[in-house]
Parts: structure tokens; C-alpha cells; sequence
């Protein structure tokens, strides 16, 4: 309701992930499966993660990856508990990335 152009804006540092190949999304699945000890991630697992599967694909610094994963990290962390739900978080880069809910 009320929206006039029918798509919502994204937050700037969203947008670094969007359009990832479905194999990115995929070697976030397995990098969470690696890194994470429950589906809570910390900051420092939600950050291990994005370094270790897209930092080469993005082509981006270990730091520029960093203050950019600690903003969405924010983003995500909307109960500011320092816990970011992990499957939220790949649903919606896999959405973002355009997959289908069957992949």
C-alpha cells in the first residue's frame, strides 16, 4: 500500500550483494555450516563468512569486505542482540540474488 514505483529501495551496503552467482550462495551456505556453531552468527562468524566465499569473487580488501559486512550485519541485527538469524541471512542474499525458492 502507498508504494508508487513497486519496488522497495535497498541500503546501500545490501547492494554489494546483489546478482551473486547461485555458486556464491551456495559456498555461503557451506561456508555457514563450516563457521557457525548455531544459527545465531556473531559478528565475527557473519564476517568469516563473507571473507572466506565472496571476498575473491567481489575482488574487494579484507577491510573494505569487513566495514562492509559489519554494516549489513548491523542492518540484519534489528533486535541489536548481536545475533544475526542465518537463515535470514542467505534466504534473503539468495533472494537478492535472484534464485527461485526451489534452489
Amino acid at each position: 500500500m502507498g508504494q508508487t514505483i513497486g519496488r522497495a529501495p535497498l541500503l546501500a551496503p545490501v547492494k554489494h550483494f546483489v546478482n551473486l552467482p547461485k555458486a556464491s550462495v551456495y559456498d555461503l551456505w557451506d561456508g555457514f555450516n563450516d563457521i557457525s556453531e548455531g544459527f545465531g552468527l556473531t559478528c565475527d562468524e557473519f564476517l568469516e563468512i563473507l571473507r572466506c566465499c565472496l571476498k575473491d569473487y567481489l575482488n574487494y580488501s579484507e577491510k573494505k569486505l569487513d566495514n562492509i559486512g559489519k554494516a549489513v550485519f548491523i542492518i540484519y541485527d534489528d533486535d541489536q542482540n548481536d545475533l544475526v538469524d542465518a537463515l535470514e541471512f542467505l534466504s534473503s542474499f539468495a533472494i537478492l540474488s535472484g534464485m527461485v525458492p526451489e534452489e
